[in-house]
């Protein structure tokens, strides 16, 4: 035995009273979260980003008369030192190491924080996009220069 119940439908004029009626805590409530997310906006400290393209490769390259294999391995070689380069980013002490070649303050943060500061993605075989956030344009263009040198 099936029991079908019926639900009354509304109106479009009853949703309207009903919007008019509590039209106080409808107005309330957005002016609140207006306001909220505009404080949270106002209030955060200003957040710069960096964006850096590494072009991983060898520096010298070995002269030989024999077959070269169209640089193959010196191509396999750069791409598994491509991958080296990301996962160091992810390291806390190569973070460490680098911001403080930088010159900048390192102490309020914490491991977590640091093993974050940068985000490497291996593009290809041999670019690394690597995109950091600081406090200022100062700071970002130091620890860019830092990452650079190491």
């Amino acid at each position: 035995m099936a029991i079908n119940k019926v639900i009354p439908s509304m109106e479009l004029k009853e949703y309207i009273q009903i919007i008019i009626k509590n039209s106080k805590i409808f107005v309330l409530v957005v002016l609140v979260v207006t306001v909220a997310i505009f404080s949270y906006f106002s209030l955060r400290p200003m957040s710069y980003s960096a964006s850096l393209t590494l072009n991983i490769t060898r520096a010298t390259v070995q002269h030989s008369n024999e077959y070269q294999f169209d640089n193959y391995y010196r191509l396999q070689a750069d791409d598994k030192f491509a991958e080296t380069v990301v996962q160091w980013l992810k390291s806390p002490r190569m973070v460490t190491d680098i911001y403080a070649n930088a010159g900048v303050d390192t102490q309020g943060l914490n491991l977590s924080r640091l093993s974050k500061s940068f985000k490497a993605d291996k593009m290809s075989s041999q670019i690394v996009l690597v995109t950091l956030q600081s406090k200022s344009v100062e700071e970002a263009k130091k620890v860019s220069g830092a990452l650079v040198k190491s």
